[in-house]
């Protein structure tokens, strides 16, 4: 039942997307009252299918947890049941947390030359990310020569790499929090810095506690905090809208003319590793209802509204789409049961990402309004339709 629901979700999510921080604390969502970065409320996690991620469904960093993970940013475990486990309070390794930085800021494929770090290795993993984030000052390793991968990075030493990161493109010029168990500690300075941009809060009791390990969610939750706060390098938002738009329009061509090939190769383009094996999976369902009925399918625009942005920085975009679409059911179907028409709402968010070639790309889309149900319903009442046709 959860395999069907999610394919419906997805398939619905398919047609509709081709058309077409106050300081908190560490352990919850940063919120913010401007466009230029992500409004938590306006983008609510309860709308993102808890079938995705299996262990973040209750989770205060789901929405986080979900977009980095959908972006190509954060790996997960695919289970046997297909869910995917993201282990969002386990503590993260000095290797992984690099890595996770590195795909944030777009650096896996720059300034990768040998690392002198004695414990990192060509045949590591994780060497090409050490390496992009050595030469770009982010790190600078331990005593004796080494960078510890495989030990856990604790929440000064994070804040500190943060500090480095993001010095040229975040404000760090805001009012900083004061925590009183920081007073000696030797990168209390990045730490004051990255709690002036909001990126960091604290504990409910006022301290930060620099010496503890990160777990992954807050490890996430930073960096994206971080990257929302980019805003010295912004695209004209119509640059976006009108990206969104095009890309709509060109799978509307291929799926209409049923150009699977041109349209594979669109998706491959265009979106992010992870949303296009979602959406490249739903679209040989979509195709299957060809095998299995005598139809023909055209999708035209019926009523739209302007596309609106509601967040922006340097290399994150979020962009809110609500058009009516009608999905005419014709072939055999029409020629025996007459027109049969489905109107679809295209009411969701549509997410996009800057490559290091400055490319921009889709790696997720989310239903407002929690309208899974609904969603569901619409794609079971296109089979019905269809099923309930003498063929």
């Amino acid at each position: 039942m959860k395999s069907s629901r999610l394919t419906c979700i997805l398939l619905i999510g398919l047609i509709m997307f081709l058309f077409g921080c106050e300081a908190a604390n560490d352990s919850m969502p940063v919120k913010e009252k401007n466009i230029t970065s992500l409004n938590i409320k306006n983008q609510s996690a309860e709308n993102i299918p808890d079938a995705l991620l299996a262990d973040v469904q209750n989770h205060w960093a789901k929405m986080e947890l979900t977009l980095f993970m959908s972006a190509d940013i954060i790996k997960g475990v695919v289970l046997t049941n297909g869910q995917i486990s993201v282990k969002p309070n386990k503590p993260m390794t000095r290797a992984e947390f690099i890595s996770v930085l590195v795909r944030a800021l777009s650096l896996e494929n720059n300034n990768v030359s040998p690392v002198a770090f004695s414990d990192v290795k060509p045949k590591d993993w994780f060497y090409s990310s050490v390496s992009a984030a050595k030469n770009s000052g982010i790190i600078s390793g331990l005593k004796d020569n080494k960078f510890a991968p495989n030990a856990y990075i604790t929440r000064g030493e994070a804040a500190v790499m943060i500090e480095r990161a993001f010095k040229t493109t975040v404000n760090f010029s805001g009012t900083a929090k004061y925590f009183p168990d920081i007073t000696h500690y030797w990168g209390k300075s990045s730490i004051y810095k990255v709690s002036s941009a909001g990126i960091i809060g604290g504990f409910p009791d006022g301290v930060f506690k620099p010496y503890n390990n990160i777990t992954r969610a807050e490890a996430v939750t930073m960096i994206y905090r971080a990257v929302q706060k980019e805003q010295s390098h912004l695209v004209y938002g119509e640059k976006i809208i009108h990206h969104v738009g095009q890309d709509a329009a060109d799978v509307l061509f291929y799926l209409n003319n049923r150009d699977y090939t041109m349209l594979t190769q669109h998706m491959e383009d265009h979106y992010s590793e992870w949303y296009q094996k979602q959406v490249l999976h739903q679209l040989n369902e979509y195709k299957n209802l060809y095998k299995k009925y005598p139809i023909a399918l055209a999708i035209q625009p019926a009523t739209s509204s302007p596309m609106k942005i509601i967040s922006r920085s340097d290399r994150f975009f979020a962009v809110e789409i609500n058009d009516n679409y009608n999905v005419h059911i014709g072939g055999e179907v029409y020629m025996k049961a007459r027109e049969r028409d489905i109107n679809v709402n295209t009411s969701g968010i549509v997410y996009l990402k800057k490559m290091s070639d400055d490319k921009w790309i889709t790696y997720l889309y989310i239903p407002k309004n929690g309208s899974y149900d609904l969603l569901e319903s619409i794609v079971r009442g296109v089979e019905q339709k269809l099923l309930s046709t003498d063929l």
